[in-house]
């Protein structure tokens, strides 16, 4: 059997699934993706690298993105025919269709399975991007620009034999009529790594965070207002002055992803702590930028009280990480959240929007380290129920790929 992984990020959500698929005998699984893969390289596992030809430099504003779409799914076309002429062709194909990668797969390898990771659907209300009133997003294509995307995602979904999305709400963003071939699989939490320690530490530069501390913790890949770094830098200086001795550990880039940024000005980090400077006690706070997955692990199981807020997106892996370390999490009563969460059974939830009432429930949670107890004990139980890498979400894709491929 002959596998194809397409992804721009690849190995992305597939860097379990990948290697576990090249260890069946008489399997020969490939990744294609267009960003250079993050170490270390997937056993059994062959990746290639597809180019993205210059842009127009005057198409319609309006036509963006469907051109960048287009100019992927020609590349990934040419990529294919390259890999077809040395022999390999694809019998399952199994690929992200929100950035048009998948659209020309019947042309080259018509007699491919298809499978499709469901991530997102667009819409034009009830998202991420009119939620904050305070951050509209700034762009009055918007809507035009969804439909545009949600289109190749439309095309990639009505030609794939099953879908997989990871989670029950992202699934439901998606139309009623590709509902049948919709699966929900999470990518999978590694319980066995991540998991609780009775002790621990962690050194940053010098300076230590040590399980029993009072460490208050926020992780995200950016730090933007899609995953609420505002609402959590405007609480700092309330949960500094109820809580001095508190050490807290922001983890992100500061720079653009999800969410944009005008040129010119300052970043969302920048302008945040240029209005929050002056109350906080910079002697407990550490900024940095990402860290070593080891380090990040130690961090989730040192902390005393993990904040995760997020508007209504996909939700990230590390909340459940964290979850699945012991940590007791605050998280953001948005849906994405919810689906997870249950306020004071295995975890904590606030108004996403509101840093007078994370601050106040942080700090309950830092004053009742004996009563979290429990809720931290729930939290990784919830993880290993519904979320475990090797007894759970490989399993479950396994399954799908099989019936898939006997079909």
């Amino acid at each position: 059997m002959r596998v194809l992984f397409l992804h721009q990020n690849f190995p992305a959500q597939f860097r379990h699934l990948a290697p576990r698929l090249a260890a069946r005998e008489g399997w020969d699984v490939r990744g294609l993706g267009f960003h250079e893969p993050v170490p270390p390289p997937l056993p059994g596992v062959t990746t290639y690298r597809y180019p993205i030809p210059d842009a127009d430099p005057n198409p319609q504003q309006r036509l963006r993105e469907i051109d960048t779409k287009l100019r992927r799914a020609d590349s990934v076309f040419r990529a294919l025919t390259s890999l077809k002429d040395q022999g390999f062709t694809p019998d399952l194909v199994i690929g992200h269709p929100g950035w048009g990668e998948m659209l020309r797969l019947d042309e080259v390898v018509p007699g491919a399975k298809h499978i499709s990771y469901a991530e997102i659907y667009y819409q034009d209300r009830g998202g991420d991007h009119d939620f904050d009133p305070e951050f509209p997003y700034p762009d009055p294509n918007l809507p035009l620009r969804n439909r545009l995307a949600n289109a190749a995602i439309d095309v990639s979904m009505a030609r794939c034999d099953a879908a997989v999305a990871p989670t029950a709400w992202q699934a439901g963003r998606f139309p009623a009529h590709f509902q049948n071939k919709i699966h929900q699989i999470h990518d999978g939490i590694d319980t066995l790594v991540l998991a609780p320690r009775e002790r621990g530490s962690l050194d940053l530069d010098g300076w230590r965070v040590t399980k029993g501390e009072k460490v208050v913790t926020f992780a995200t890949r950016y730090l933007e207002p899609m995953r609420g770094v505002h609402t959590f830098l405007r609480a700092l200086p309330l949960i500094q002055a109820m809580e001095p001795e508190c050490k807290v550990v922001v983890v992100g880039r500061d720079d653009k992803s999800y969410w944009k940024m005008d040129k010119g000005k300052p970043t969302h980090k920048k302008r945040l702590i240029d209005e929050v400077s002056d109350r906080l006690d910079w002697d407990r706070v550490r900024f940095l930028p990402w860290l070593q997955r080891n380090a990040l692990t130690r961090l989730f199981q040192v902390t005393s009280a993990h904040v995760y807020l997020t508007f209504p997106f996909v939700l990230s892996w590390s909340m459940l990480e964290a979850m699945a370390c012991g940590a007791p999490v605050i998280g953001s009563r948005t849906d994405p959240v919810m689906e997870v969460i249950q306020d004071g059974v295995n975890g904590h939830l606030v108004d996403c929007l509101d840093p007078e009432e994370l601050a106040e429930r942080v700090v309950t949670v830092l004053r009742d380290p004996e009563g979290q107890e429990p809720i931290r004990a729930r939290a990784r139980e919830t993880v290993v129920r519904k979320y475990d890498l090797e007894t759970v979400c490989l399993p479950q894709w396994l399954r799908v790929i099989d019936r898939v491929v006997a079909s």
